[in-house]
């Protein structure tokens, strides 16, 4: 779950753009893997565009960051980091009960305060030592219940676009 969540985050860095509105319902759990989707608000730095360069580009990666650190403390505990808050990053810190150990250290640094000491994505994924997991087949680490259920979802929509003719 980690890589496939951190690693479109990186891209979408790389290329000059923050996902603006990263959160657990725009991660999919696909039988290829975790995808990140939703750029519909995806915010740019070319000047003039929307986030365009200059004031607050750097706070909008951030921000990327603080929601990704929550995403994965609620993949890996089953609880939001931040439950009952609605001003997290302004209050008290994040609750991590239930998330391993080791994940503890990296999730901290991304759900930070101070936007500016977060990690970038790529430093991130190297402290998660997650070289080699993006091309990890979903088979090898997600339980059988939800590869069954993936697939279920899979055939469902395929038959619908079946029967309203998309895709042809």
């Amino acid at each position: 779950m980690r890589w496939g969540a951190v690693s479109p985050v990186g891209w979408r860095h790389a290329a000059s753009t923050a996902h603006g509105d990263l959160r657990a319902s725009n991660v999919l759990l696909t039988a290829d893997g975790p995808r990140l989707v939703d750029y519909g608000i995806a915010l740019g730095r070319r000047p003039g565009a929307v986030g365009g360069a200059g004031f607050g580009q750097s706070a909008r990666r951030a921000e990327d960051v603080f929601a990704l650190g929550t995403v994965l403390a609620l993949a890996a505990s089953a609880r939001h980091p931040f439950a009952g808050n609605p001003l997290p990053s302004a209050r008290e810190g994040p609750d991590l009960a239930g998330v391993p150990d080791a994940l503890c250290v990296p999730l901290l640094a991304c759900l930070h305060k101070a936007p500016e000491t977060r990690p970038t994505p790529e430093a991130l994924a190297h402290t998660l030592d997650l070289s080699g997991t993006a091309t990890r087949p979903a088979r090898e680490w997600l339980p059988e219940s939800y590869l069954h259920e993936i697939g279920n979802r899979a055939d469902e929509a395929r038959a619908l676009i079946g029967r309203r003719g998309w895709g042809r």
